[in-house]
C-alpha cells in the first residue's frame, strides 16, 4: 500500500540539532525505502514536496547570518535598515521555495509530528515522537515559559493515536508518568549516520586538524550548554586532573551556548586549558570526534543520547553518566561515571588517559554497538507503524 505523509520539518529550517538530526535522516530514508510514498513537508504554515534543510539552502543561511549581523549592530540604525531590507528579500525568497498554504492538500493519511507538540493539521492518523521527558520532569532545567509547554503538551498529546520514544527507559517514563496505555507508545530507537560518522583517513585528519588550530590530544564534549548537560561537574573534575595532564590534553567543548549558562561560560573562561568551539556544522563534526583522545557525556537526563554512539562510530573510547537510558543504549561498551561526583568523573578520564588496553577495549566495543544502530532500520519501523495504523 501506498500512503500520504505528511511531515513536519521546521526545524529543518534553523542549522541542524538532534531533533533537526531525527527528521533529517527520517525524511531521507523514507524517500529511499518507500518512494512509492507521497511525501508532503510542512514548514511554518505552508507545505511542499521538496525537502528544504537549513545546510543546502544558501538563503537560509544568508538569513541567519544577516539576522546575527542584526544583533550586533542595532545602535547603526541605517546599516539595520538595510540589513531588514535584505532579510525581507530572503524571507521572499525562502517562502516561494518551500511551497504552497496547507489548505491545498487534503486526504492526508498520517501527520507525523517528529517533536513533541501536535500541530492542527488534517490527517487520518497522527503520529508523535516525545524525545524526552526532561521539561515535565525537571523544568527547573529550562527557561521560563516551559510551564505553558507543558500545558500545551498534554494537551495536544491526547489527540495522538501512538507515541513514539526513542527508548524503553522513556516509553516507561510516558506511560507511568503520563498515565497512557503501554499500547498506545512504541519505543523505536533512533539511527546513527554511518556514512558520516565513521573513522576518517589520519592523514586527512591531521591536515584538517592543523588548519583548524586543533590540539594534538584533547578530550571532547558534543552538546548543548544548558543544565542537564552538566558541563560545569565536567569541568571541575577536569580541573583536578595532574597538571601534566591537562598540559597534554585540552578540553574541548562543541555546541550551542544554550540556556542558563552563566555559570558554565565563566568557568570555561577561569579554567586553563578548556576551549569553547561553538556550533559546529554537521560536516565537520565528525572530524573532531576522530580526532579526540575520548568523548565525555556527563548528561543527567537523555531520552536517548545520540552523541555517545556517534563518537563509538569514529572509533574513540566513550565515557558516560551512569545513568538508566545510557546502561540500554550503549550496554557495556562506554565506561561510565556518577554524573553528581566529581572526583569520580575526574578518576575515569584519568584512567582512559593512563590505560591503553581499556581504550582498546572501549573502542572495540563501541564500534560493534554503533553498528546496531541505523537510520535505514529506524525509518522502515517508523513506517511499518503508520501502515498499521491506516489499516485499521
Amino acid at each position: 500500500m501506498s500512503l500520504k505523509l505528511l511531515l513536519n520539518t521546521t526545524p529543518l529550517l534553523h542549522p541542524l540539532t538532534g531533533i533537526g538530526n531525527y527528521i533529517l535522516n527520517l525524511a531521507e530514508q523514507f524517500n529511499l525505502l518507500a518512494p512509492e510514498n507521497e511525501y508532503l513537508y510542512f514548514y511554518n504554515g505552508r507545505v511542499s514536496r521538496r525537502l528544504i534543510t537549513y545546510e543546502t539552502s544558501k538563503p537560509l543561511q544568508q538569513f541567519y547570518r544577516l539576522k546575527e549581523v542584526a544583533k550586533s549592530c542595532l545602535s547603526t540604525i541605517p546599516f539595520v535598515e538595510q540589513v531588514a531590507r535584505r532579510s525581507w528579500n530572503l524571507l521572499k525568497t525562502i517562502k516561494k521555495a518551500l511551497g504552497r498554504p496547507l489548505d491545498v492538500y487534503q486526504g492526508i493519511d498520517v501527520y507525523f509530528e517528529p517533536n513533541f507538540i501536535l500541530l492542527d493539521l488534517p490527517a487520518k492518523k497522527k503520529v508523535v515522537t516525545v524525545h524526552d521527558l526532561s521539561f515535565y520532569l525537571h523544568p527547573e532545567w529550562f527557561v521560563e515559559g516551559v510551564l505553558q509547554f507543558k500545558e500545551v503538551f498534554i494537551k495536544k498529546l491526547g489527540y495522538a493515536d501512538r507515541v513514539i520514544t526513542g527508548s524503553r527507559t522513556v516509553k516507561e517514563e510516558v506511560c507511568n508518568t503520563l498515565n497512557l496505555p503501554e499500547d498506545r507508545v512504541v519505543s523505536i530507537y533512533n539511527g546513527v549516520d554511518h556514512n558520516r560518522f565513521r573513522e576518517y583517513p589520519r592523514d586527512m585528519l591531521m591536515d584538517w586538524a592543523y588548519l583548524n588550530r586543533l590540539p594534538s590530544n584533547f578530550i571532547l564534549y558534543v552538546g548543548n550548554i544548558e543544565p542537564r548537560k552538566n558541563l560545569l561537574k565536567v569541568i571541575k573534575a577536569y580541573s583536578l586532573l595532574p597538571p601534566h595532564i591537562k598540559r597534554e590534553y585540552k578540553l574541548v567543548l562543541v555546541g550551542f551556548k544554550g540556556w542558563k549558562n552563566r555559570e558554565v561560560m565563566e568557568a570555561i573562561a577561569s579554567t586553563e586549558n578548556v576551549l569553547y568551539i561553538g556550533y559546529v556544522s554537521a560536516q565537520d563534526l565528525p572530524y573532531y570526534y576522530n580526532l579526540a583522545s575520548f568523548f565525555v557525556y556527563m548528561s543527567l537526563y537523555e531520552g536517548f543520547g545520540l552523541p555517545p554512539l556517534e563518537a563509538m562510530a569514529c572509533g574513540i573510547p566513550v565515557l558516560v553518566s551512569d545513568i538508566p537510558v545510557f546502561r540500554e543504549i550503549l550496554s557495556d561498551a562506554a565506561l561510565y561515571a556518577d554524573p553528581l561526583d566529581v572526583e569520580e568523573i575526574a578518576s575515569k578520564m584519568t584512567l582512559l588517559i593512563e590505560q591503553a588496553d581499556l581504550r582498546s577495549k572501549l573502542v572495540k566495543k563501541g564500534k560493534e554497538r554503533a553498528a546496531f544502530f541505523n537510520w535505514e532500520k529506524t525509518a522502515t519501523d517508523h513506517l511499518n507503524l503508520f501502515y498499521t495504523l491506516v489499516e485499521r
